[in-house]
């Protein structure tokens, strides 16, 4: 979208239309006076809510290019970002251009390009409200709308199937692919991606990754799903705090290796009493195989719908917690253990767990059995 200058100029000259909105900027020392935070934040909003499009700021009303101060371009970026990040639910993550434009004097102006891309979620400002782009203007979602828009995007059908915005078939791995389906496969891989919805043709005929073929067999999945991934943290005590953090790591990749690498974290930090009689024999804290089986659930089941709602997997003194839940929810740890996780966790199960026997066959490192699940 707004690729080459040219295509910018015709639409400074067309105006405003569904995938351009103009802004002149106003600053004072420190902030940006207008456009106000909420105007801003609907804007991005309401092009996330529909097919997705460009803001231009430093460019008035009538596509005149106004340009806006070199010296002070960190402060507007940086405003941009912390609006589409905490006054958008679920956050937005825009493509910030910029483009040296000419004024009405000859003069080159600055002018900050703003892409947003068609939301994989339904997104509201932080004030509660739901907008949608119509022709030149943003305006409320009616409930029937809202009610649709969420059927839309994934609440009323296999959300995992749903296309990723960016991301093509370049983002999959060639070996995890190869590992899934074997290194020849009896038909076409372009087909035999397409037919088993690893790939997934838009409405515009791009071919992007659906969400599930992304999570299990893509290069960097959290690339363009920034929150799918596991937050691992160990405490010294029985309680949530800061100040008794001992480690904490962010678990990323596929979620094979999600999950490979959350039973690694609990293995290493889990206590280990041992005894001495006629050998040694150690008394592990918890079961591995219970800890792997219970991830692999999380991971399969957890609602990836939910934007920001990553896997929590929590170590304290006296128990293990594992969560699924949106950030801005309330999270007593204490009331999670694995064996409660199953109701508290957001329940939606990852398509290729419909295949599970298989996948796990495939990818060793998920194939452990679950045994007992309470800590020795």
């Amino acid at each position: 979208m707004f690729e080459e200058k040219k295509d910018i100029l015709e639409q400074l000259r067309a105006g405003e239309d569904a995938t351009a909105e103009f802004k002149d900027v106003r600053l004072a020392d420190r902030s940006v006076i207008s456009p106000n935070t909420e105007d801003f934040a609907g804007e991005c909003i309401a092009f996330a809510n529909t097919q997705g499009g460009a803001i231009f700021l430093g460019v008035d009303d009538a596509g005149v290019v106004r340009g806006l101060p070199r010296d002070r371009t960190g402060d507007i970026e940086h405003w941009v970002v912390n609006v589409t990040a905490h006054n958008c639910e679920p956050p937005i993550r825009p493509v910030i251009r910029k483009e040296l434009l000419t004024r009405p004097d000859g003069s080159d102006g600055l002018v900050l390009v703003i892409e947003v891309r068609r939301g994989l979620y339904v997104h509201r400002t932080s004030g509660g409200r739901y907008y949608v782009r119509v022709g030149s203007s943003k305006r409320d979602l009616m409930p029937p709308e809202l009610a649709r828009l969420f059927q839309e995007r994934g609440r009323a059908f296999v959300f995992d199937e749903q296309t990723v915005p960016g991301a093509t078939r370049e983002d999959l791995e060639q070996k995890a692919l190869e590992t899934f389906f074997g290194s020849r496969p009896s038909i076409p891989w372009h087909e035999l991606l397409l037919k088993t919805r690893v790939l997934v043709a838009t409405e515009e005929g791009e071919e992007r990754t659906s969400v599930a073929g992304l999570l299990a067999l893509g290069r960097d999945p959290q690339t363009h799903l920034s929150s799918a991934y596991i937050e691992a943290a160990v405490y010294r005590s029985e309680r949530l705090s800061s100040d008794d953090l001992v480690h904490a790591a962010s678990l990323r990749g596929r979620v094979d290796q999600q999950i490979e690498d959350a039973t690694a974290f609990v293995e290493r930090f889990m206590l280990k009493p041992a005894r001495k009689l006629a050998g040694r024999e150690d008394f592990p804290q918890y079961d591995v195989g219970a800890i792997h089986e219970a991830v692999v659930n999380a991971v399969a089941h957890r609602d990836y719908s939910l934007g920001g709602a990553k896997i929590r997997l929590f170590l304290f003194a006296d128990r293990r917690a594992l969560q699924s839940r949106r950030p801005s929810e309330h999270v007593d740890p204490g009331d999670h253990s694995l064996s409660g996780f199953h109701a508290e966790s957001a329940s939606r199960r990852l398509p290729v767990a419909d295949e599970e026997p298989a996948y796990r066959a495939r990818f060793p490192g998920i194939s452990r059995r679950r045994r007992a699940s309470d800590p020795r």
